[in-house]
């Protein structure tokens, strides 16, 4: 099985799902072709123009991936993402247009799932996106499954 056909099927899997990203972005010509792409790739999206708008919507729904400007008018990405993490675990993917080592290590250091930088080709992104919501989609099944696993009777003492 060749690589894109892997990353074809990793698609059609995280798009039937419906998933739901929450876009924290300021530049609204950017954010609309994200958006259009998105949508048009099956995807709910949401879009918060500010830090402040996106921690309000964040509090009325649990999305399945955030995609993170490091740069926003009210605030730090990376400061966002650090409070972010004190009460999810929602994948994170942090986007900016000054790429810095050390913004690229912190965001890491804050469990981000990736760093990109801008300007980005919006076919990458989508597969970007399809990559970490697959790998979180793993990562549930398989704390499913440990979980079970710790609650079946232990068959060897019995």
């Amino acid at each position: 099985m060749a690589l894109s056909d892997d990353v074809e099927s990793i698609s059609a899997v995280v798009s039937a799902t419906r998933a739901t990203i929450v876009l924290i972005e300021d530049e609204a010509l950017f954010a609309k072709a994200v958006i259009r792409r998105l949508s048009k790739s099956g995807f709910n999206c949401v879009h918060a123009a500010t830090l402040a708008a996106a921690a309000e919507c964040l509090v009325s729904r649990e999305p399945d991936l955030v995609l993170l400007d490091m740069r926003l008018p009210d605030g730090s990405g990376l400061d966002f993402l650090q409070r972010l993490r004190e009460t999810s675990d929602v994948p994170v993917i942090v986007m900016t247009a000054y790429g810095e080592v050390e913004d690229a290590v912190t965001a890491m250091k804050h469990a981000a799932s990736d760093y990109l930088k801008k300007p980005l080709d919006l076919d990458e992104l989508q597969i970007n996106i399809e990559k970490v919501l697959a790998a979180s989609a793993i990562n549930r099944q398989l704390e499913y499954s440990k979980a079970r696993e710790g609650n079946r009777p232990d068959v060897a003492g019995m």
